[in-house]
């Protein structure tokens, strides 16, 4: 059996405070997009641990990769990288 990426290994953003300022804080519509995201995600990466086709298993491994992309996508969209 291969190994998975650790989900920890990539940078995330851990502390997401909601604001909806003119500032350019998360607005709700996206904070909740961004926490089903993360957990599409991590039942994404449980599956892939009982998964036994190792094809089957690196798909859905890049699938919960995407939703964590899309994730982190939204954050940087109102809190850019300084």
């Amino acid at each position: 059996m291969g190994s998975f990426p650790d989900p920890r290994d990539r940078p995330r953003a851990c502390a997401v405070t909601l604001r909806q300022s003119a500032e350019g804080g998360l607005m709700t519509d996206d904070l909740s997009a961004v926490q089903r995201y993360r957990s599409m995600a991590s039942q994404f990466r449980v599956n892939a641990t009982n998964e036994i086709d190792p094809e089957h298993r690196k798909e859905l491994v890049e699938l919960a990769m995407q939703y964590e992309c899309m994730a982190d996508s939204l954050i940087t969209k109102h809190h850019p990288p300084r």
